[in-house]
């Protein structure tokens, strides 16, 4: 015995405290991010035909597992149809402008719903229409707007009173790619800053029954850094739009943003699933990458309309 407390000769002295090691799963989110995030930048500056590529092929995938999860939940998609409708958006946007993409959406909406003419199963009819629909508005829609935005400039070109305002701008009249990377960095950031936030001060929950870890520590802490990296990109890009619309900006996506985010963890909650795939390891399905993009190019595209 040592009843003095002391340590026995010979013991060996205590290890220093280590810091705590990178968890697998976020090493691979990191791993993940660094091979995807260059690919995507260099799509978003290069636009064109190449973004179009990449938001065709997005709305595609992500409406594919959107009906996936759909099944899990015993309904009927109409899963050979809607993934082509929801990239013929992108199409449209690209192509020509609003009037011809509600156009398509028409058409969408009218054929889904004729489909379910043939269909055997006549009790599965009324759930068929409604999750095929919601796909194609969910996937299709929003995130076709990611092309309007990206394309605004060209849109805003024949006007004079935007070309006086944008003339002595590094942005000339390319405020699409402005407004498109200061959206992406919103996003990105308010995740990393509501994630830090809130584990180190989180205490209450923002959404307990649909995402339990989310707190409203984390979304002020999300929020703040899209207000300041919204500030940020306007710095970079020395852009004459002003502090003024970037706090709106970053508002807006620190906003709904969350707000996308929770109505995907909502769907994964009702289909009682942790992720919508499997695409990228460490960051789950397409939706689940897309869910605040899918809020905020919307939002922002609107806005950026009622400036103009």
């Amino acid at each position: 015995m040592n009843p003095e407390g002391n340590e026995a000769p010979g013991a060996a002295a205590p290890s220093p405290s280590r810091p705590p090691r990178i968890s697998p799963e976020l090493r691979r989110r990191i791993q993940t991010a660094f091979i995807l995030l260059p690919i995507i930048l260099v799509l978003v500056v290069a636009g064109g035909v190449p973004f179009l590529i990449l938001i065709a092929a997005l709305i595609a995938g992500g409406i594919e597992e959107f009906n996936r999860i759909m099944q899990t939940r015993g309904y009927a998609p109409v899963r050979r149809v809607t993934p082509l409708l929801g990239a013929g958006l992108a199409v449209v946007a690209f192509c020509s402008n609003e009037y011809y993409l509600t156009l398509l959406l028409t058409f969408a909406i009218l054929l889904v719903l004729m489909t379910q003419l043939t269909h055997r199963e006549i009790s599965k009819a009324i759930t068929g229409m409604s999750v095929s629909i919601t796909s194609i508005l969910y996937v299709g829609w929003l995130l076709s707007h990611t092309i309007l935005v990206r394309n605004l400039g060209i849109s805003l070109g024949g006007r004079p009173e935007v070309s006086a305002v944008l003339a002595s701008s590094p942005i000339t009249l390319d405020v699409g790619l402005f407004l498109t990377i200061m959206i992406l960095a919103c996003v990105f950031l308010n995740d990393t800053g509501a994630y830090f936030v809130g584990r180190k001060w989180g205490r209450h929950k923002l959404a307990p029954t649909i995402s339990p870890k989310k707190t409203w520590e984390g979304f002020f802490g999300g929020l703040a850094t899209c207000l300041g990296t919204a500030c940020l990109v306007n710095l970079i890009f020395r852009s004459d739009l002003g502090y003024g619309n970037a706090l709106v900006v970053g508002f807006l996506v620190g906003v709904f943003g969350t707000l996308g985010d929770l109505v995907e963890s909502l769907i994964k909650r009702d289909a009682q699933i942790k992720d919508s795939g499997t695409l990228f390891p460490g960051h789950g399905g397409i939706l689940d990458r897309l869910d605040s993009i899918l809020f905020s190019f919307p939002i922002v595209y609107y806005y950026a309309k009622i400036i103009f």
